[in-house]
């Protein structure tokens, strides 16, 4: 696989998770009294990107800083899997 390949590929993850994230944080806002089953799963790339920030953010900051890390954390994290699974295939 070249690198147009996994960058496309990942490219394609990263806005899976980032459209999943946004149909998650609206159900959940909509729909639950409480926490969602499953919220903090499904969010996980985007809550591990809005802990480099600060608390005291507007609500439209962090539901874009939590999309947007969606987004980056699934399509980094994409590319080094598919990164390894291609040495290690290259060399079998």
């Amino acid at each position: 696989m070249n690198k147009v390949q996994i960058r496309q590929i990942a490219f394609k993850v990263g806005a899976i998770f980032a459209i999943l994230g946004a149909f998650v944080f609206l159900i959940n806002w909509n729909l639950f009294n409480e926490t969602m089953p499953g919220y903090g799963i499904a969010l996980l790339p985007g809550h591990l990107f809005l802990q480099l920030f600060t608390e005291e953010l507007d609500f439209a900051v962090k539901l874009a800083l939590l999309l947007i890390g969606q987004f980056l954390v699934s399509s980094i994290i994409t590319i080094l899997v598919l990164k390894i699974y291609g040495y290690f295939s290259k060399h079998d």
